[in-house]
């Protein structure tokens, strides 16, 4: 920590007046953090205390520890007023080495988001016209469009600025007309700010507005190119990671109805030449033997990614970072998103399963890029906003969570190939809640339907809980090796039912609840379990009353409706005959009757034949070749005539007579 030697400014009341009102909070954290006991030593040569009350706001998200609420402290808004940035970031200073001011020397950085535009033709050199004055000073960076190497965006540095006299260096490549933007740039002030964590081993870039970023590129044509590019420290056996933690001072406000406002916004007019190339991303290239990752522990706090829309760059990539936390993070376009994209880039890549510890983001919210969200093993996201992202949930190898997640404009909710459990999954105006044609998805899924229409394509890992009214489903049994395809817990407390099929248009052929098919022998076509003391049967609700139910003490069937049987097709007369479908067959013809197929039949099975001529039914023949002979009445043949109906129950090894009429 710096040592603080300025005396108390105690001869000013207003300053006065600040230290005695932040007494009571320094003694209930006098506990907590040493430093912030340096407060009631510190007094000021700013207007009325500012300064004190400036590091009193600052230091309640970063110094503050333990149990004391943040509301105890004074509210930002206190000290607001008449407080310069600069002023905030030097009272930080003063108190901890670790929080850095990337506006101030030597970073020289800019949340300035005012943006002019060049007067006249400016031909190539060091000297631009502006048409306002934007607040450049020198050492910052500036952007000039169109005013770098064959046409591209030029980003250089600030060497002076005096009211729209603006002098560059390098000096600009490409000879611009009049009308070409120019902005702030602070690419390489993050960039150096960020690389002194290697040294310091942990530190906080506090900062607020708009900081525009364009380049130039970091680690250029690799795995994780970027325009900001985290520190490369080595992530294997015995390494010294550090920490990196980007917060904005400002709360960061996430809106369905528009872009996010709010929070510390990092934005690019760039566009990637490289295949994930991205505003922020990390590496180490010489990472052994866990991949290419960097020892960095990133934190991110209140603070918006922006790409162009239709971006043609990727917001997040921290794929080779050593891991990541954060709250209230963005990565968006500030547009919504027309489908298709022309380009495949996704807005955040939370990192791989090389990763150790479990990663964390309490509220993210991604937004117009081709996909959004792309998750690795050990990945939680306790809450997950996407909006226009044709593949807004993207889940990489591994086993992933996801608390609560909204799913909003999109052509597939979820997609991948690894292991998520969703709480709770809303979707609205979606074409499909889950695309895994190649059932590579496992987890479970809890979801809300919202407009559209819904099919789940593949799908037979996943756990569906709570459906709601959902469009289709198809499951391939075979592939889940024999187990369930589907498993669906209990609806809500108004409906009571689990899954609800309607039958919408008629189609010659097709059901109007579930379809199986190609069941093999011996394997359950439903199956109903319950584990409480509620009716467990068929409800009919035209009715009022169960028609069918089970009673689990007995293991009865007890139907309370009429019982209809169906009539089979004619059986020709034969020595050995075959019934099919139904329990009532004309036997036709005349040839002696002496045994009947067993397939397809159970013990106690009943079926009944009536005779349209007069053939005579043998009794006893012995079985053979799935056939099985007669036991009849009297231990002997019956002579059927026209009209007759002989009524048999199979008990596994015989056909016995049940009853007999004779018209």
């Amino acid at each position: 920590m710096s040592t603080i030697s300025q005396p108390p400014d105690l001869a000013n009341p207003a300053a006065a007046g600040a230290l005695v009102a932040v007494q009571t909070e320094l003694v209930a954290l006098a506990a907590k953090d040493t430093e912030l006991l340096a407060l009631e030593a510190m007094g000021t040569t700013g207007a009325s205390g500012a300064l004190v009350r400036a590091a009193v706001t600052a230091l309640k998200a970063d110094l503050v520890t333990g149990t004391v609420p943040v509301a105890q402290l004074p509210s930002p808004s206190a000290v607001a007023a008449g407080m310069e940035s600069a002023a905030h970031f030097n009272a930080l200073s003063a108190l901890s080495s670790h929080v850095i001011n990337f506006c101030a020397p030597p970073y020289y950085g800019s949340g300035d988001d005012r943006i002019t535009t060049t007067v006249g033709t400016t031909p190539v050199g060091t000297a631009v016209t502006l048409t306002a004055d934007i607040g450049l000073s020198a050492n910052q960076g500036v952007f000039i469009a169109g005013a770098g190497a064959a046409g591209a965006n030029y980003v250089g540095t600030v060497v002076s600025c005096v009211g729209t006299a603006l002098v560059v260096t390098p000096a600009t490549s490409t000879e611009v007309a009049a009308g070409a933007k120019v902005q702030h740039d602070s690419s390489a002030a993050t960039n150096a700010a960020m690389a002194t964590a290697v040294a310091e081993e942990s530190i906080t870039i506090v900062g607020d507005g708009v900081t525009y970023v364009n380049g130039p590129w970091q680690n250029a044509a690799t795995v994780a190119s970027s325009i900001l590019a985290l520190p490369s420290v080595f992530y294997g056996p015995g390494m010294t990671p550090c920490a990196i933690r980007l917060k904005g001072t400002t709360p960061l406000v996430v809106a369905d109805t528009g872009p996010a406002t709010g929070g510390w916004r990092f934005e690019t007019e760039s566009e990637s030449p490289y295949t994930d190339g991205a505003i922020l991303a990390g590496m180490c290239a010489t990472s052994a033997p866990w991949g290419q990752k960097t020892a960095v522990f990133l934190s991110l706090e209140d603070v918006i990614f922006r790409c162009p829309s239709d971006p043609n760059i990727c917001g997040v990539n921290l794929k080779y970072v050593g891991r990541v936390q954060g709250t209230q993070v963005v990565s968006d376009t500030g547009t919504a998103a027309a489908f298709p994209l022309s380009h495949d880039t996704f807005a955040f890549q939370m990192p791989s399963y090389y990763c150790v510890p479990q990663e964390s983001i309490f509220c993210l919210t991604v937004q117009g890029h081709h996909k959004g969200v792309l998750t690795h093993e050990r990945s939680h996201i306790s809450s997950l906003y996407t909006t226009s992202c044709e593949l807004p949930i993207v889940v990489g190898i591994g086993e992933q969570f996801i608390d609560h997640a909204v799913v909003d404009v999109c052509t597939s909710g979820v997609t991948g190939e690894g292991h998520v459990k969703i709480g709770l999954l809303a979707i609205d105006q979606g074409d499909h809640m889950i695309d895994d044609a190649g059932n590579l998805l496992r987890g479970e899924i809890t979801y809300k339907k919202g407009s559209g229409t819904l099919d789940v394509v593949g799908g037979t890992g996943l756990i569906l809980d709570d459906l709601g009214n959902i469009h289709s489903i198809w499951v391939d049994t075979s592939i889940n090796n024999g187990g369930n395809g589907i498993t669906v817990s209990a609806g809500s407390a108004n409906q009571g039912g689990t899954m609800k099929f309607s039958r919408g248009t008629r189609t010659a052929g097709k059901c109007a609840g579930a379809y199986f098919e190609t069941l093999a022998a011996s394997k359950f076509l439903l199956t109903l379990k319950d584990n409480s003391t509620d009716d467990l049967g068929i409800y009919d609700f035209a009715l009022s009353k169960y028609v069918l139910t089970i009673d689990e003490a007995t293991g009865s069937l007890v139907l309370a409706a009429r019982f209809q049987g169906a009539k089979g097709a004619d059986v020709v007369a034969a020595n050995d005959i075959t019934l099919g479908n139904g329990n009532l067959f004309d036997i036709t013809g005349a040839t002696e009757v002496q045994r009947i197929l067993g397939t397809g039949w159970q013990a106690g099975s009943e079926v009944t034949l009536q005779f349209d001529a007069n053939p005579n039914v043998k009794h006893n023949t012995a079985a053979g070749g799935g056939y099985y002979g007669l036991q009849l009445a009297g231990a002997a043949d019956f002579a059927a005539s026209a009209g007759d109906t002989l009524t048999l129950l199979f008990d596994g090894d015989w056909w016995r007579e049940k009853c007999r009429a004779v018209i």
